[in-house]
């Protein structure tokens, strides 16, 4: 669970995940309040970046630190409580039921409520990302999925900022990894997003354009 100033909000978010998980694993991405201390005192166990990295870093920390515990599953969310913890159980339900390597929340079926300017980045990002990949990707940029611990072995993160979740996506279906998607209820209150939508839409871009060249040139199945 990445996590920046979200100590009003991270403690219901830790609790709520521990009803399903065996470990919850906050990372402190250099917060300037208490966010670490409201993750512990809720049962998690923390991991603080003494200064800020980023999303996709936060990420890939914890991704490492799975990798390290041989956990079979990894669940991420986001640390806001823009994600409800007690759907977790649909994402596993959907990874066990399609046999699915990484199953993404789609937030964007019937979704009405989500802020325009998260709406366009994840529309045209996930066409992008469908085109590139051959694959129907209906929300690349949904920080709450499940993933086995193969494909973690086999994708680093590497993107900027929020590009990780849609990073992460992608080469999980060059890579050869069967993506699948839950429906999910994202809530959104007064928060600023973080996105930038003209720059943050070249990065992705960007790695559109990464991902097309390896997929052309490089097989990664194996």
């Amino acid at each position: 669970m990445p996590a920046l100033n979200e100590s009003a909000r991270v403690g219901w978010v830790v609790r709520g995940a521990l009803e399903h998980v065996e470990e919850v694993v906050v990372i402190d991405d250099g917060s300037t309040d208490n966010t670490a201390e409201e993750a512990r005192k809720a049962g998690a166990f923390v991991i603080r970046h003494p200064k800020n990295r980023g999303k996709t870093k936060a990420l890939q920390t914890g991704f490492d630190y799975a990798l390290e515990r041989d956990y079979d599953l990894v669940f991420t969310l986001d640390g806001d409580a823009q994600h409800r913890p007690g759907e977790i159980p649909r994402l596993l339900h959907a990874l066990e039921s399609h046999d699915a390597d990484v199953v993404s929340g789609d937030r964007m079926t019937g979704e009405r409520n989500m802020p325009g300017s998260r709406r366009f980045v994840n529309r045209l990002s996930s066409q992008v990302a469908s085109w590139i990949t051959s694959r129907n990707i209906l929300d690349c940029h949904c920080g709450f999925r499940v993933v086995r611990a193969p494909v973690l072995e086999k994708v680093r993160l590497r993107q900027p900022r929020f590009g990780g979740d849609a990073e992460l996506v992608m080469w999980t279906c060059i890579r050869g990894f069967k993506l699948g998607h839950a429906r999910i209820t994202s809530v959104y209150g007064s928060e600023e997003s973080g996105i930038r939508p003209i720059l943050d839409t070249l990065n992705i871009l960007l790695l559109a354009l990464r991902a097309f060249l390896a997929r052309l040139y490089w097989d990664f199945r194996s």
